[in-house]
């Protein structure tokens, strides 16, 4: 019987340090994803004439490069076109007059449900979005339509914006995002 007793109060302490284990885990999910990553800017300049400008505010995966990738992707198809791409990472520092681009793509990692609020407060904060076309994207393990609804419901005075779910595992991811960039790049 004693012996019974000591396994089921090492399985149950097992239980219990694994519970705080993964609460942690999901923590520093959480916070990294609604933690301002500073000042990084970085501007792809194209030999096109005109220069017509587009912003990409996205922020940053802990767990993978998958949000990251997409930007930069969604970059390149948009400098295949003759865009300016500058990217960025949202925060208090970014201006919030955007009046001066003609597309603005807005992206984050979805955890546990949730876009970043970093993003969240960035957009809410933004002037001037009348005449650009607006992008909206999400990287995630699942379905994440619910969180760019909620995204969606940021703007107000705006024209519905488009928007892409791209999946963490998804191989083509690159392929789509550069894709996608080229076809909103479209005049």
């Amino acid at each position: 019987m004693k012996i019974i007793l000591k396994a089921l109060l090492f399985i149950g302490l097992g239980l219990v340090v694994l519970f705080i284990a993964a609460m942690l885990f999901f923590f520093v999910l959480i916070h990294s994803n609604n933690t301002e990553k500073g000042n990084k800017t970085v501007i792809l300049n194209t030999n096109s004439a005109p220069h017509s400008k587009v912003l990409i505010v996205y922020q940053p995966s802990l767990m993978t490069d998958s949000t990251k990738n997409i930007a930069y992707d969604l970059a390149k198809g948009l400098n295949s076109k003759g865009y300016d791409v500058t990217i960025a990472y949202p925060g208090k520092y970014l201006s919030t007059d955007l009046s001066s681009y003609k597309v603005v793509v807005f992206g984050s990692p979805v955890y546990i449900g949730q876009t970043s609020s970093v993003l969240n407060d960035y957009i809410k904060s933004v002037k001037n979005l009348k005449d650009q076309r607006i992008l909206l994207f999400v990287t995630g393990g699942a379905d994440d339509s619910e969180q760019l609804n909620s995204l969606e419901k940021l703007f107000t005075n705006t024209e519905s914006p488009m928007k892409m779910s791209f999946k963490y595992n998804d191989k083509d991811n690159k392929t789509k995002a550069f894709n996608l960039g080229a076809e909103i790049g479209k005049e």
